[in-house]
Order: C-alpha cells, then structure tokens, then sequence
C-alpha cells in the first residue's frame, strides 16, 4: 500500500496525523482507536514524515494540495537537435507532438525506428 493511501485510509476512519519535527502526533474522532493502525503507522513513520512535509511546503507556497506534485529531476539535460534534411514529419503514434514538432524525433525514433509511446514500428 503507498503511503498516500494509507494516510488517505486513516483519513478515512478519522485519525489524522500532524508532524512535529520528526515526531508524529495522531487526533481521532470519538470513538475511533488508534490501535488497529498503530503497527502500519510505526513501519512507516519515514514515509509519513516526508509525505507530511511535503505537504506542509506546498501548503505554504500556496499551492493546491488537491492537485497531484510529482517532483522532476532539475538534473542538466542533452540539447536536442533537430535531424539533418528533417522536414517537420511527426512519427505516427508520437507520444508528445508539440514537442517532436519543436525539436524533432527524439532519440529513441533514431535508435528503435518508433516513437517511446508507440509499440509498433514507424
């Protein structure tokens, strides 16, 4: 089970969780034990933490915690240049045409004779 589904689940049955630090602190609805998920909680306090934090930061930013944050690597990244005597010809089935239309085939059409969204050949 990921760890957004396990928050979501206590949740649910009406435990929440806030973080304090590396500590987590759990308030329930009357009537609601903690005990069935204390063993789940402990195992994965790590994850819990993070996700906790995460959420926290894009609170703050003011962004929309409804909307699903995916992280993308800021690593640098090769430059693409567009194949010589390229006439603007998107391969069928392109998984991404404004950008093939941009920049041109991406690599993997040189390498495998089809876009990376495509599983039959071009």
């Amino acid at each position: 089970m990921s760890i957004v589904a396990l928050l979501a689940e206590l949740t649910d049955a009406g435990v929440t969780l806030t973080r304090n630090g590396d500590r987590l602190h759990y308030q329930t609805r009357a009537g609601v034990s903690i005990a069935p998920y204390r063993e789940r909680i402990q195992e994965a306090k790590p994850a819990l933490l993070a996700l906790l934090r995460e959420r926290e930061t894009i609170a703050a930013l003011g962004l929309d915690l409804a909307l699903h944050w995916i992280h993308v690597s800021t690593a640098p990244v090769a430059a693409t240049i567009r194949p010589a005597g390229w006439e603007g010809t998107i391969p069928a089935g392109c998984g991404v045409p404004t950008a093939c239309q941009t920049l041109g085939p991406c690599p993997h059409v040189h390498e495998h004779g089809r876009c990376w969204h495509d599983t039959e050949p071009v």
